[in-house]
């Protein structure tokens, strides 16, 4: 459930064969991480060692190119 871009609850289905409709850990508390002000809403990228905010195409480029390499 959510408003906006601000989750309010989270709940499982319980049509689901494996969880029937239980929560593990990462989607009980995944709400409170996703609020949290430490929280990355940008990509980061390292320039000469140091973390530095950068657009998401960017990142993706940087990733490819590091992975073909």
């Amino acid at each position: 459930m959510s408003a906006g871009r601000r989750i309010l609850g989270v709940r499982g289905r319980t049509s689901g064969r494996v969880s029937r409709g239980r929560l593990g850990l990462e989607d009980l508390y995944g709400r409170q991480a996703n609020a949290s002000p430490d929280r990355l809403t940008r990509p980061l990228i390292r320039e000469d060692g140091r973390p530095v905010e950068c657009d998401r195409d960017t990142a993706m480029d940087r990733i490819t190119a590091e992975r073909s390499a």
